[in-house]
């Protein structure tokens, strides 16, 4: 049980918490350069589509593009697409323009395809050759 007092103890020490972080600095601030610089260019290419738009509207527009640009890292094939569909529906029904939101969503993922539905047809099930 001592050790382990120890241990726990050791961690929670200035130096070997400052020791950690300082080890992960450099990777830390090069993911943050990255992300920054992708959210930057997101931003710029939202506000280009949107210009006119109310202003009020236009961080509604960022909104969406960032929703996406999430799921596109999270989710892939046809999660992804019902994912967006379902995003997609969600910023219409509060009065955005389907068009814009289209270009923002095309933008982002690129070979884009909406979603095929499984649809079964009994037609065969009826008559003679229908399964007991």
């Amino acid at each position: 049980m001592a050790d382990r007092l120890e241990k726990w103890a050791a961690k929670l020490r200035g130096s070997t918490r400052k020791q950690r972080y300082d080890m992960q600095k450099k990777d830390m601030c090069k993911k943050e350069k990255e992300h920054f610089f992708r959210a930057e260019e997101l931003e710029k290419f939202v506000k280009n589509l949107v210009d006119g738009v109310p202003s009020f509207l236009v961080h509604f527009y960022y909104a969406f593009a960032e929703e996406v640009a999430m799921l596109a890292k999270k989710c892939q094939a046809k999660t992804l697409i019902n994912e967006i569909e379902i995003r997609q529906q969600k910023w219409i029904k509060r009065g955005l323009d389907w068009q814009f939101l289209d270009s923002i969503k095309k933008h982002l993922v690129q070979e884009y395809k909406k979603a095929e539905f499984f649809r079964l047809d009994i037609s065969c099930l009826d008559g003679n050759d229908r399964l007991a």
